[in-house]
């Protein structure tokens, strides 16, 4: 049973990325330990679907899975807190490592383009007027009401396949060829056209005997979610989406 929860709870996770400014607190320092002045760093809040267990519960007696009727949204605030003197040693870490071979980080393989019923496009990075610089447009621009096609294109590596979700079909393509969906059920035109991006950071310290920390990890974690749903990537009725990662692969997107 517990392994049907943790399912049901890992295909619910959202994450928003549209963080908010840093904040001075009295706090404990995520590097050091230590308590005082820090500034907290916000990461982005998930929102996880957890069930509603006083509302009801179904629980199958020869599989021992359980299945929820209803669930209920908790959000969680995702801070890292931090010192001058973390921040200190933060930069001194970084100065004792050699430089990474450059890559692009994963948020910025892949853009998407859309192009309207009216045959108007918009597109994620433009440049901005009177000027050579580009600037990012925000996914919330979009409307989707009005979306004839959606792409997820390679934004610098021509090398990496392009997928398009055709809404007057409800067809993905990989690189011009179709993909199995998977997907035995009718597709329904009046169901939601689904773009999202997932944005998963890690990161991490050990403490040592002498209560100072070290940096262990980073990482962090980007797909790019496509495809339709009756109700949007949370509603309550069918759908089918893909999820893709950063290095061009694709496979079907979990949701409740």
């Amino acid at each position: 049973m517990e392994a049907a929860i943790n399912s049901n709870l890992d295909q619910s996770i959202e994450f928003r990325d549209d963080l908010r400014k840093p904040k001075v607190v009295f706090g404990r320092c995520g590097i050091t330990g230590e308590w005082g002045k820090c500034i907290t760093i916000d990461l982005g809040d998930i929102s996880v679907q957890t069930p509603d267990t006083e509302r009801g519960v179904t629980i199958d007696d020869e599989t021992g899975s359980a299945e929820f009727k209803f669930w209920k949204p908790v959000i969680i605030q995702n801070q890292m807190t931090v010192s001058e003197l973390g921040l200190r040693k933060l930069l001194e870490y970084m100065e004792s490592q050699d430089n990474p071979i450059p890559v692009l980080t994963p948020e910025l393989v892949y853009k998407w383009m859309v192009i309207y019923d009216d045959g108007s496009a918009l597109t994620q990075f433009r440049i901005k007027p009177d000027t050579e610089d580009e600037e990012e447009v925000n996914s919330r621009e979009i409307d989707f009401s009005r979306v004839a096609q959606i792409s997820i294109v390679p934004h610098f590596d021509p090398e990496l396949p392009t997928y398009t979700f055709v809404k007057e079909t409800g067809k993905i393509y990989r690189a011009g060829e179709e993909i199995d969906l998977m997907y035995d059920g009718l597709y329904q035109p009046e169901a939601t056209v689904v773009y999202a991006r997932k944005v998963t950071h890690t990161w991490g310290s050990q403490a040592t005997n002498d209560l100072s920390r070290h940096i262990t990890n980073t990482h962090t974690n980007v797909v790019q979610l496509l495809g339709w749903k009756v109700g949007g990537l949370q509603g309550p009725g069918p759908g089918m989406i893909i999820a893709i990662d950063e290095r061009g692969n694709w496979r079907p997107f979990d949701y409740m």
